[in-house]
């Protein structure tokens, strides 16, 4: 009975009084690791080239902040120096004098209502100043917020664009110094690709002197239609899906199932 059960297997030649031990293949690592190795140093490289564009792009923007304080200083200090008494201030009243003689009915009322009087416009423009000065502060706060987020974004999309931070400032301070106007600036900083533009007109002074000698609205269309064209057509094309995800290769064990662990080397016939 037992020799029909085994009819179809043919056994090793010769079987060990040893106890059978199972045998599994090391994994080759060896010819495996180079495509793995090298998946990792580009996504080390990766990692340390965007820190980089971080870190430069964060210089960018203190040193764009810091401009930009230094000329509102220049203007306030050019305020201040031609400054000149408002015709409000002029027409305003003088303190009344206490009469010599206090007894003066006449001169005591009229003191008393100039008294009211002045000190009632006092109050108002002390209180309509202090008013002034909130409402300035806070169109100024919320300019300034509104203006981060500018540039932030404009930042962002110059990173993107792949341009050069360090070009960058020195191509605004040329179209700066050429006659950039506070609209066409604007225009440009928030312009979705306004970086890639200002870096092209500055590489390039006949087309930035043409753009510059338009009026703002005149100089935007033309912008649009032909320099960003000309702009981003230098511009490297990035891919926005994903980055594909790594091959798993398996590492080299041979899977060994209870047949073959009990018969090892049998052949079926």
């Amino acid at each position: 009975m037992s020799d029909e059960n085994n009819e179809g297997i043919v056994m090793p030649a010769v079987v060990s009084d040893k106890p059978i031990t199972e045998e599994v293949a090391t994994p080759d690592v060896s010819a495996e690791s180079s495509p793995a190795s090298e998946e990792e140093h580009e996504s080390k490289s990766g990692g340390v080239q965007g820190r980089i564009n971080d870190l430069t792009a964060k210089r960018y923007q203190q040193e764009r902040r810091a401009n930009e304080a230094e000329q509102e200083l220049k203007k306030l200090q050019a305020q201040y120096a031609n400054n000149t008494p408002t015709s409000e201030s002029a027409q305003s009243i003088d303190a009344p004098v206490l009469p010599e003689d206090i007894y003066d009915e006449e001169a005591m009322r009229k003191y008393h209502v100039d008294s009211q009087a002045y000190y009632t416009q006092t109050a108002q423009g002390a209180a309509k100043s202090q008013f002034e000065s909130q409402q300035q502060e806070s169109a100024k706060q919320a300019e300034s917020a509104k203006h981060k987020i500018s540039i932030d974004s404009y930042t962002t999309n110059a990173t993107r664009d792949g341009v050069n931070f360090d070009k960058l400032l020195i191509a605004e301070q040329n179209l700066k110094q050429n006659g950039l106007s506070d609209a066409l600036g604007s225009f440009l900083l928030n312009d979705v690709n306004g970086a890639k533009v200002v870096e092209y007109l500055s590489d390039n002074p006949a087309e930035m002197h043409e753009i510059l000698s338009l009026d703002p609205v005149s100089a935007g269309i033309r912008i649009a239609n032909e320099i960003k064209p000309k702009a981003l057509s230098q511009t490297p094309k990035v891919s926005g899906a994903p980055d594909p995800i790594p091959e798993v290769k398996g590492g080299g064990y041979i899977a060994v199932d209870d047949f073959d662990k009990k018969y090892p080397g049998a052949v079926i016939i």
